[in-house]
């Protein structure tokens, strides 16, 4: 223990919690929303990708598909009716190794299954036969002749030590606030259990904004309605007014006593009806992080980095493995010592990837530094996140309030 090098960790006990600010705004986009779909299509091809480059040849190959857009369609729909005019455009960017060895890989194939699995899953309701055409534009190009099509193991070095492959700052935090826990329940409402759809007639294409200002706070939540499932006008404004209705219930069973709550429910005028459940279908676009960060939130008064880790290699990818390790390290913090916790992890390119630069750890009270240091050791020396990231597939968006339980603790 005492050979070990020295963790550069700050700990801090001055930390602000956001519901003790002023001001309090929160955003979350649902799985159907177009730049939460670019999330998860991209985590979902690198994590199809990574398992079929262990089951075939051991190790993970080198990958990154962070750059994948999706948009573009063009729908024409009423009230029972709808019928598509362009189909969505999903451009699967990126760039992956094509062999290794004298072994071929049918990229193509592997990363246009994940895709179509993943839309065909989130939106249940969306022609995907008919509806989406994939553009396949991945490369291999690289300063690194061999780094794209690697003859043997020697050229992964990060097979056997993971390297950081870039300067970077990795920020979470835990627990979420009142009014975070509320937006993401709000949510759960239109969901079974399981994650599936509660009413046929609502796409996932689900926005939820709420702000806070002292004791006041509103929800202003909108929702896409199924064309060819919502018969008529009439259907649409009760559904929307007794949708209304529930939702208020629920805000106020769960923050009602503490603040003073309003729910708005998609805008008087006009109606907002889909074919597929995504406004993808209307010429809106989606791209890689600019969603919700991995809480699956956009808490505006918090830190936040703009790194986002889906879609990229999770062997060594500090925007990825940084992002596990930080949601894991505060949520264990906070629920160890009883406390509120952020946490920073710094990393330098080029430095080994588990002994990061820096870790710059916040929490609301005092704590035993040592034990924090023993904590955040045994969490690097833990070398299981490449695995946990594609066996429980960390990283992939989750519905509501299953991303504030989708990172297990374990033994703690």
């Amino acid at each position: 223990m005492g050979n070990r090098k020295e963790l550069n960790i700050v700990l801090k006990n001055d930390l602000v919690l956001p519901q003790k600010r002023y001001l309090e705004i929160i955003e979350r986009k649902s799985i159907g929303h177009p730049d939460t779909l670019a999330d998860g299509i991209a985590e979902s091809v690198s994590i199809d990708y990574s398992l079929y480059c262990l089951n075939n040849f051991g190790v993970i190959l080198h990958h990154n598909f962070d750059k994948i857009y999706i948009g573009g369609g063009k729908i024409d729909v009423d009230f029972g009716r709808g019928e598509i005019i362009k189909p969505v455009i999903l451009n699967l960017n990126g760039r992956v190794s094509k062999s290794f060895g004298d072994k071929k890989i049918d990229n193509k194939r592997i990363l246009e299954k994940a895709a179509k699995k993943y839309i065909s899953k989130v939106l249940p309701y969306m022609d995907i036969d008919n509806g989406l055409k994939i553009h396949f534009s991945v490369t291999d190009h690289s300063v690194k002749p061999y780094w794209f099509n690697p003859r043997d193991i020697k050229d992964i070095p990060d097979a056997t030590e993971p390297i950081a492959n870039d300067t970077s700052n990795c920020v979470s935090f835990w627990p979420p606030s009142p009014i975070e826990e509320t937006t993401l329940k709000l949510e759960n409402f239109f969901y079974n259990e399981k994650g599936y759809p509660r009413f046929e007639f609502v796409g996932q294409d689900i926005k939820i904004m709420a702000i806070r200002k002292e004791k006041k706070v509103s929800f202003v939540v909108t929702i896409p309605f199924i064309a060819k499932k919502t018969p008529d006008g009439d259907f649409y404004r009760e559904t929307v007014r007794k949708f209304q209705k529930e939702l208020n219930l629920i805000v106020q069973e769960t923050v009602g006593s503490q603040y003073k709550t309003k729910v708005y429910l998609n805008s008087e005028k006009g109606h907002y009806l889909l074919l597929g459940g995504s406004c993808v279908e209307l010429g809106e676009e989606g791209v890689v992080g600019r969603g919700n960060k991995t809480r699956g939130l956009i808490s505006g008064m918090r830190p936040y980095t703009m790194e986002t880790p889906y879609g990229k290699n999770p062997v060594y990818h500090v925007g990825k493995v940084y992002a596990t390790i930080t949601d894991y390290l505060s949520r264990a913090i906070s629920e160890h010592f009883d406390c509120s916790c952020n946490v920073n992890i710094i990393t330098r390119i080029g430095d080994n990837l588990y002994s990061p630069y820096q870790i710059f750890i916040e929490t609301n009270k005092s704590i035993k530094r040592r034990k924090v240091h023993n904590l955040v050791r045994e969490t690097l020396e833990d070398r299981c996140w490449t695995e946990r990231i594609l066996n429980e597939r960390l990283l992939v968006p989750k519905v509501g309030k299953q991303n504030l339980t989708k990172l297990l603790l374990g033994g703690l």
